[in-house]
């Protein structure tokens, strides 16, 4: 993607025009199932206009975006080791959305620069390197509760073992963390809203509670449901 180049893409929420054109845009690419996230292209929104909804997207009306390149991309920046993006990640699976935290602007503008750069920032490499020395021990710990939840998500009960991932109750520091007692079995969407504290526990009903800025989205579902438990008291989450 070259300075000056446009597309576009086609969103169903419904922005004002005032609202969108002249706004930042970052394009974020992602593998929520692998916990996987990139700054993959970023750039300005020039016009925006209505357009009709695609057949899958129900009748009605969604808009047109059209943005253009702000620089050159040397190479995409990985997002998924920064401590701040997990603020934001949960809200990636919804498409487009409005960022207004100021201090995360500033952080995805780092990262902007850091994709101009022709060589990974330093800073960024070893980010990486903890990441990965952290998350040895993590296919253990999967394991693990795949066992103990039955390959069944404790949220959804969906049982594709591929979008299944290890959720910790308990912020993961080191290898203890790596406890079935500390973790959850979730489908990949709801690990990140989990993380995000957009979908939380209640320890003493044990039953899922869903943040009010997504009872108007298909997780409604999920509010007040009784959360799976691991058939074991040995294995089952300590409050």
């Amino acid at each position: 993607m070259r300075k000056g180049e446009e597309d576009w893409f086609f969103t169903a929420k419904h922005f004002k025009q005032e609202t969108l054109v002249g706004s930042q845009l970052w394009v974020i690419e992602g593998r929520p199932s692998e916990g996987q996230y990139r700054l993959a292209a970023y750039g300005r929104i020039t016009t925006s206009k209505p357009r009709p909804k695609p057949k899958r997207y129900g009748p009605g009306e969604g808009r047109e975006v059209w943005f253009r390149f702000a620089a050159d991309v040397k190479h995409t920046v990985d997002l998924s080791t920064y401590r701040w993006f997990r603020k934001v990640k949960g809200f990636l699976h919804f498409g487009m959305r409005m960022l207004h935290d100021t201090k995360i602007v500033q952080e995805l503008e780092r990262a902007a620069r850091a994709a101009r750069s022709p060589e990974l920032p330093s800073d960024a490499a070893k980010r990486v390197q903890r990441a990965i020395k952290d998350r040895k021990g993590q296919p253990k710990f999967r394991k693990a509760l795949l066992r103990a939840y039955r390959g069944k998500c404790a949220i959804s009960g969906f049982d594709g073992e591929e979008g299944l991932e290890a959720a910790h109750i308990e912020r993961h520091r080191n290898q203890s963390s790596n406890n079935v007692r500390n973790g959850l079995l979730l489908r990949a969407d709801l690990h990140n809203l989990f993380d995000s504290h957009l979908i939380t526990v209640n320890t003493e009903k044990w039953c899922v509670e869903v943040d009010e800025e997504l009872l108007e989205s298909a997780y409604k579902q999920y509010h007040g449901k009784p959360l799976r438990l691991p058939k074991s008291a040995a294995e089952r989450p300590s409050a």
